[in-house]
């Protein structure tokens, strides 16, 4: 789809070719989840001439849940877009993994993360921080970096 042959169907004709492109591309992820930056790359190395643009990319993604389509675009809060699988859980088996990986290892970085889920190191990151503000993980901001830990403060007070 181009601008020119779209005109003003362009944002949306274009979120559905992203959705087609990307569902494939999400079921190999970890997580449903892929960074906006990585499908920018992605997806205009597939198209190979008539690239598409950072802002086009964005506005057509903002548009799946409005066309019904099966994917969603959210904002991780610092300024981290990504694209995830609206047909995942909410990523619950995601936090799972990494209430399970901090219980089994004594503190999880987000290299540790990266490395265990085959995540970029910022989602990883952003994945840590989520589960920290869902109150799965406390931190540690050491001088050899922040290391999240299984939360027993949490379990201690639901004990009561």
């Amino acid at each position: 789809v181009t601008k020119n042959a779209a005109g003003a169907r362009f944002h949306a004709e274009l979120a559905r070719q992203l959705a087609d492109f990307l569902l494939p591309v999400l079921d190999k992820v970890s997580g449903g989840t892929i960074l906006l930056t990585d499908v920018y790359c992605l997806y205009n190395r597939a198209r190979g001439t008539d690239l598409v643009s950072p802002d086009d990319l964005c506005t057509a993604s903002e548009q799946f849940e409005r066309l019904g389509l099966p994917l969603r675009l959210r904002n991780l809060g610092t300024d981290v877009k990504v694209i995830e699988d609206a047909r995942e859980n909410g990523g619950s088996d995601m936090t799972t993994r990494i209430r399970e990986l901090a219980s089994r290892k004594c503190g999880v970085s987000a290299r540790d993360l990266a490395r265990e889920a085959s995540l970029p190191l910022l989602l990883a990151r952003e994945k840590l921080l989520a589960a920290e503000h869902a109150t799965h993980l406390c931190r540690d901001e050491a001088p050899s970096g922040l290391v999240f830990y299984h939360n027993i403060f949490l379990e201690a007070s639901t004990a009561r």
